[in-house]
């Protein structure tokens, strides 16, 4: 049963019904209307009775059913009384009344008296179940309780479950009214809709009905006459426009007969409902907005002047980030335009409008509707709603950055300006996605060439990465001047600018206060639209990822995507994550450096990229300088680490920030001849104050590492120690148990690990076998692990049997079952 307050309250009075001493609640009467759930809280009650040892006695109102019977005399007041009078002494009694309004006025009489002279009797309780909004005269006695419409959020989640789009469930929620079967019927049909249905657009027409909402449809309009139809058409055209047009998208849904509404709607014709807008328009109880909207669904000709009242309205729906309302206008407006020109500019705002917001699906039937007269390569207009609409899906943002570049090239002298910023916060966003310090130079090259004309949210992004033409501007951040433009810009409601602001300054680049900074510009204007939402989730799953937060960004991740956007980018998130917490039994370059495979990862890292836009993407993108950097140095290849920490000094994107900087530390820690315990201790304090709660303890860990190897074996315990805490906390396994061989090689105790058996191979054992399947010796295995060729070869003596070998050649097969999950 679909969860709501009211549904609660119902359940909590058929309790009392129940229970030892119900006082005047032993007859309890559930109104609502067709469909909305009131038999199935009176079965629930139904269910909890017969758990609680009473005797439930079904008495539907249909043909021939007992309670029917009583308008035939089959069945009188007596005996009724013998049905439920049976083990007086033993047996308590629910009657179960369902679909009273099925009984002629007189049988429903007699059946309150039948009912009333049984519950006389202590242990009989009675539920009745009826469409009536006010019971029937003998039955007012008793306790009435509605059920009411279910609210948007409760029959969001019971279409999550269905083959529905977003934009469906949300033609659903808004037909509905809140009716759960309702909901679920239109679901059902919604795989094979030829369009959706809408009040202002293309109609709700029968083949949007399942044969049993038009079948009870049908039953319930049946013996109206047609001014009662009339009526009903008025009230459903009337309350479509109020919902998207009237009042807040999650007001209450009024009292009636859902089905009867539909069905009358889909049966009904366009110059029906012309009527019911015009009268409509002319109602002075209507609010000016909904009177403006049924003018404008009753127009059948041009009209400026309603164009222009249409495009205001617009404007301060977007304010208010009613960005489907304002799209719906949008349309419209552009449908009673008679400047074809004109018209196909409000087309384009409202794709663009759609688009970054969120409602991809809306944008996507825009868009493909659009006819410039050219193909849609030469309207650079529509090119950011078209990017933005791949990114959200998928799409590589390499490639939405090369469309808009393109776009930008061709780009025609009188052009809106909104269409300029709309093209460089693109670019700006898409290049900053990608962490390639080239294309992030050429968006800002697009930025100083349009500078003059910029919006303040622009200026923020091409400042906050950095470089701008041969100026190299402050952190922009730290200008409350601009911050407060940049705010007062984000007021004005176009979701372009906090949705790529978002996009273009990634939080897991940035400290804390950064963060926080950013957080205090965009979140109070970027909540309640499906990109803005999907975009702040996927933003925190990237600061959780990026700091170590495993356990909570499990949970997080959990919840599930609220609009399906961004899905790629977070399976990203997934992986990366699952990979350093060693969840992915994958040969990921992160496992390889954590199970101490330095060759594996090596060879990994090289077939690859070692740029710095290598470092620039996902969270844990700039840890990869520590996994080549320790890769080298154990493989003795420390003048190729030397080489590439120095091209990554000279090519560094302007945008890294202190994370980078800290881990470069650490990695010149590792090569350095002198003065590395100051570098190691310098990068550890960055990243603890910062709070990057994994970077710390993988820099603790090889600065623990390099104490013992350097014969401080006493002091390497204390940074070894804080490594594997923080590794157990964070639920990074593989790393906590090399944290935990370095500790027994520091003559320290392990960190104890709740259900840990001891079975398998250790961390050092493993990188032991590795260098032996590899072709090592003995000898050349010690010389990389600081051990001697005896303690090697005693390893591998233990390792054996545990792999269940004899000979030194069956090690390699034998890992590659190990580590497959053979184990």
């Amino acid at each position: 049963m679909a969860k709501s307050p009211d549904r609660d309250a119902v359940l909590r009075e058929g309790r009392r019904c129940l229970s030892a001493s119900p006082e005047n609640r032993r007859i309890l009467v559930i109104s609502g209307a067709r469909g909305i759930g009131k038999s199935t809280v009176a079965n629930t009650i139904a269910d909890e009775a017969t758990a609680l040892g009473f005797r439930v006695v079904d008495l539907p109102c249909l043909p021939y059913s007992p309670a029917a019977a009583l308008d035939q005399g089959l069945l009188d007041d007596g005996l009724l009384g013998d049905l439920v009078a049976g083990d007086v002494d033993v047996t308590p009694t629910l009657l179960v009344i369902d679909d009273l309004h099925l009984l002629p006025a007189c049988s429903r009489d007699r059946l309150a008296r039948a009912v009333k002279a049984a519950v006389r009797t202590p242990h009989v309780r009675c539920i009745a179940t009826t469409v009536d909004t006010v019971p029937p005269p003998l039955w007012r006695e008793f306790a009435f309780h509605r059920v009411r419409p279910l609210p948007d959020a409760a029959v969001r989640v019971l279409l999550s479950g269905t083959e529905t789009t977003v934009s469906q469930q949300q033609s659903i929620i808004e037909l509905s009214q809140g009716n759960p079967l309702v909901a679920t019927e239109l679901a059902r049909a919604a795989p094979i809709w030829s369009w959706e249905p809408s009040v202002g657009g293309a109609m709700l027409g029968r083949a949007h009905l399942t044969d049993t909402l038009a079948d009870i449809g049908a039953f319930e309009v049946a013996g109206l006459d047609e001014e009662a139809r009339r009526g009903i058409l008025d009230d459903a055209v009337r309350h479509s426009v109020f919902r998207e047009h009237g009042g807040d998208s999650a007001a209450v849904h009024p009292y009636g007969d859902t089905v009867a509404q539909l069905w009358i709607l889909a049966s009904s014709t366009a110059e029906e409902r012309t009527a019911v807008h015009l009268e409509s328009a002319a109602d002075g109880r209507l609010t000016r907005d909904e009177r403006l909207v049924h003018r404008a669904l009753a127009a059948r000709a041009p009209d400026a002047h309603l164009v222009a009242a249409l495009d205001e309205r617009a404007h301060d729906l977007a304010s208010m980030q009613r960005y489907r309302r304002a799209v719906a206008l949008l349309g419209r407006a552009a449908a009673l335009e008679s400047d074809r020109g004109r018209a196909w500019a409000l087309e384009v705002r409202a794709a663009s409008t759609a688009a970054f917001a969120g409602c991809v699906e809306l944008a996507e039937s825009i868009l493909g509707r659009i006819r410039p007269g050219q193909p849609d390569t030469a309207a650079p207009e529509t090119v950011p709603a078209r990017a933005f609409v791949a990114v959200a899906q998928g799409a590589d943002p390499r490639a939405a950055f090369g469309v808009v570049v393109q776009a930008l090239d061709r780009l025609p002298d009188a052009v809106a300006p909104d269409v300029v910023d709309q093209l460089i916060g693109s670019v700006l966003a898409y290049s900053a996605m990608t962490g390639d310090s080239e294309l992030v130079a050429q968006a800002l090259q697009w930025a100083v060439k349009h500078e003059q004309h910029l919006d303040p949210v622009n200026v923020l992004l091409s400042r906050s990465l950095g470089v701008s033409g041969s100026r190299v501007h402050g952190r922009a951040l730290d200008s409350p001047a601009l911050l407060d433009a940049a705010r007062a810009s984000l007021r004005t409601g176009d979701p372009w600018k906090p949705v790529l602001l978002q996009l273009a300054l990634p939080t897991l680049l940035w400290d804390p206060n950064d963060s926080s900074r950013l957080s205090d510009v965009v979140d109070h204007v970027a909540a309640g639209f499906p990109a803005a939402v999907s975009l702040a989730r996927l933003r925190h799953l990237a600061t959780l990822a990026a700091r170590g937060q495993f356990a909570a960004f499990a949970e997080a991740v959990s919840s599930g995507l609220p609009e399906g956007l961004f899905a790629a980018q977070e399976c990203l998130l997934k992986s990366s994550v699952a990979a350093v917490t060693g969840d992915e039994k994958s040969c990921t370059t992160t496992e390889s450096v954590a199970r101490g495979r330095f060759d594996v990862a090596y060879q990994r890292i090289r077939r690859g990229d070692l740029s710095a836009e290598r470092c620039s993407i996902g969270p844990y993108g700039p840890l990869e300088i520590l996994d080549y950097v320790e890769s080298c140095v154990r493989l003795r290849r420390s003048d190729e680490a030397r080489t590439y920490l120095d091209r990554l000094h000279r090519t560094r994107p302007d945008f890294w920030g202190a994370r980078h900087s800290a881990l470069l530390t650490a990695a010149e820690a590792m090569l350095a001849k002198a003065g590395a315990e100051a570098l190691f201790e310098a990068s550890l304090h960055e990243l603890r104050t910062a709070g990057w709660c994994f970077d710390a303890p993988r820099v603790a860990l090889v600065y623990g590492e390099w104490l013992r190897r350097h014969h401080r074996v006493i002091e390497s315990r204390g940074r070894l120690r804080y490594a594997a805490d923080l590794f157990a906390e964070l639920g990074a396994h593989t790393w906590l148990r090399r944290a935990e061989d370095e500790l027994r090689a520091a003559g320290a105790g392990p960190h104890l690990r709740e259900g840990d058996t001891g079975s398998g191979l250790t961390g050092q054992e493993l990188r032991i076998a590795s260098l032996a399947a590899a072709g090592l010796t003995n000898k050349e295995i010690g010389e990389q692990l600081y051990l001697s060729a005896r303690t090697v070869g005693g390893h591998l003596y233990r390792e054996f049997p545990k792999l269940q070998i004899t000979t030194r050649s069956a090690l390699r097969d034998a890992l590659l079952r190990y580590e497959g999950g053979g184990r």
